[in-house]
Order: structure tokens, then sequence, then C-alpha cells
């Protein structure tokens, strides 16, 4: 059995700092020298964008990789940026964004986990096979960890399917950050909201995030 509390996470800014073998063996359920069959989730693609400069600095589209790792071996990588700006995204969050900053709160830098500028459903957690829930909720916790240390608005998966988290009916998946003292349900807890439609669900989590100066091992 799999000790979660062994599962280390950490964020890289190159996807060449995970390297293509294990990025596309995320991407494509564990099968390894199988290209992804969703390329825009390949390593290719992804690094495509770094590249050609389409994301990175001065973009508004920051990588910030999400990684997974089990007894050194990754185990579940995400497609994660820092945004500054809410263009390249095809969902449409300027209302809330104004109502945040009319509140008195700083809605950028916020967290995106998609495939910028491409809005076609796919994974957004990719994980190797034998792995999925341990890697998949170590990844959620990693970018809730994530969310708080840099003291960012939210983090929003979009365009997302096939994992317990993100069905092939949810459209879009944001977390709220929140204050990680929390035990008790309120409107300053983590919360992650579904829409389907024009249905609204929330969805309440514990206030579990990690005390650390890094994205670093939670054994």
């Amino acid at each position: 059995m799999i000790d979660k509390n062994q599962v280390e996470l950490s964020v890289v800014g190159k996807i060449s700092d995970i390297g293509e073998q294990d990025w596309d063996a995320c991407a494509s359920n564990g099968y390894d020298g199988r290209q992804p069959e969703d390329p825009f989730v390949s390593y290719r693609f992804l690094k495509g964008l770094e590249d050609s400069k389409s994301v990175g600095a001065g973009t508004g589209w920051v990588p910030q990789y999400i990684i997974a790792k089990y007894d050194k071996k990754i185990i579940g990588v995400m497609p994660s940026f820092a945004k500054g700006h809410s263009q390249g995204e095809y969902i449409f969050d300027h209302n809330w964004a104004h109502a945040y900053e009319n509140a008195g709160g700083k809605y950028y830098p916020k967290l995106q986990i998609s495939v910028p500028f491409t809005p076609v459903t796919g994974r957004r957690f990719l994980t190797i096979s034998g792995y999925h829930d341990i890697a998949q909720s170590a990844l959620l916790e990693g970018l809730k960890i994530i969310v708080s240390q840099q003291k960012w608005s939210s983090a929003h998966i979009t365009f997302c399917w096939g994992t317990h988290t993100c069905s092939p009916r949810i459209e879009l998946i944001t977390i709220l950050s929140g204050d990680p003292e929390c035990q008790t349900p309120s409107r300053r807890c983590p919360r992650v909201r579904i829409i389907k439609g024009a249905t609204w669900a929330p969805l309440v989590l514990q206030c579990s995030v990690a005390r650390s100066s890094e994205m670093v091992s939670r054994a």
C-alpha cells in the first residue's frame, strides 16, 4: 500500500526540468514510449510554447508545473501557470476579477491549470497508471499549497475531464484561497466551485494546507 505521506511535491518553471519521458509517461497514463493521445498535454507541445516564448516572462503565462513523486519516481504532473491576466483561457472571469478588486482584493496573479490558448477538453491531472488516486490527491493538495504560499487569489482548472475531480461534464473548477488555520466552513475557507451549465455546486474543502517555505517533501 502506498503511504501518501511519502509523496513529495515540487514546482518547476521549465518543462525540461521534468523531461520528456517522465512528462509523457504521465500524459499517456503510464504507457512508456507511447505518445499521449491528447497532443495538447504532450511534452513537445508545451515545450514548443516555451521555446516560442508564447509562455514565460512577459506573457502573463508563467509556467509553474506541479510534480508529485513517490519513491523518487514521478507519478503525476500538472500543466499549471501563474497568470497575470485572463487572456487566452476562453473562460471569461473578468467580472470576477472586477468584483474581487472592487472588494479590496488583488485578483492577479492567479493559478491557471489548463493548456494555454487551447479551449480543448482534456486531462489536467496527468498521472501514471497504478498511482492515479494518490497522485491526483497530491496534485490537488499541491495547487492549494502554492496558492496559499504565494498568497494568490485563486486556482482555476479549466476544460478538464478524465479524473474523479474533473468529469467530462464539468467545465470549470475554481479553488478560492482562504485561511489555512480555518477548521470550519466559512467564506474564508478554500472552496471548489464547479460549473455544470449554469448551476453552481460549491464543495467546501478541509483547510489542510502544509506550512513550508517551499513545495518540498510532505513526509
